[in-house]
């Protein structure tokens, strides 16, 4: 039994609290920014956007606790905890978890367009169309800027600078079809005029934060349109340029 309460200020000073407060907080924000990563993680691997989101009623509930005591007599003089709350919509496969579980192990990073991506579904989910068209073009720029990046890395770096700093709109009808193969062109030009409708229609929303025609069938296929887009990214045959990295 404890004479104290756990957290009682008396059995520290103001130094040795000070340092405890400030380990506290540097812990939490790691133990929050692991946890940030690992539903990133969990969402392109499990491809479902919704995990961690508050978009169910259903919750994953994690947590940790750090008790610090007495090195005599064993009495507790410290104890707080840290306790996360994910919303899943759809039961994790355990194939998916261990897809999981050798990301965190190789410390993958989770490509920024996909964060995006899902950004914008959930906006879409919400109603939030205007938010959601912003974030599949953000998306979308992302993903084409990448591709681009890593085929002209063998560039002079002021040809690379130009071609990059040019408008997303030229990037993606002049440069970005070169770098596709035959089959990957042939995709593509299934989509090409979509994602110009998206860029346009994000400009629209940029400088006058309205669209004439903005209505949740036209963001869908807009969506639609940056996960093909996307999906050209897993398939090796779709590119002709050896530096383009396939997502694992």
């Amino acid at each position: 039994m404890l004479t104290q309460a756990p957290n009682a200020y008396s059995l520290l000073n103001g130094s040795e609290l000070k340092m405890l407060e400030d380990l506290g907080f540097s812990k939490k924000r790691e133990a929050d920014n692991l946890f940030r990563h690992w539903l990133a993680i969990m969402r392109i691997k499990s491809m479902n956007p919704i995990i961690g989101r508050s978009l169910r009623d259903d919750k994953l509930t994690l947590g940790s606790s750090r008790i610090i005591s007495e090195e005599n007599n064993n009495k507790t003089i410290w104890l707080t905890g840290v306790l996360h709350q994910a919303f899943i919509d759809n039961p994790t496969t355990e194939e998916i978890w261990k897809e999981v579980q050798v990301a965190l192990n190789s410390q993958e990073i989770t490509p920024l367009y996909y964060e995006y991506l899902f950004d914008g579904i959930v906006h879409e989910r919400e109603g939030d169309l205007k938010r959601s068209v912003i974030d599949f073009a953000v998306s979308a720029e992302i993903f084409i800027k990448e591709k681009i990046s890593a085929a002209l890395s063998s560039l002079p770096n002021s040809i690379a600078r130009y071609i990059d700093r040019a408008p997303i709109t030229q990037i993606t009808s002049r440069f970005f079809p070169d770098i596709l193969s035959e089959a990957g062109k042939s995709k593509f030009a299934n989509i090409s005029n979509e994602l110009s409708e998206l860029f346009k229609t994000r400009n629209e929303l940029l400088h006058s934060g309205a669209s004439s025609n903005l209505t949740p069938t036209k963001v869908h296929v807009l969506k639609a349109a940056v996960e093909s887009l996307i999906e050209l990214n897993k398939v090796s045959e779709n590119w002709i340029c050896i530096s383009i990295k396939l997502l694992e």
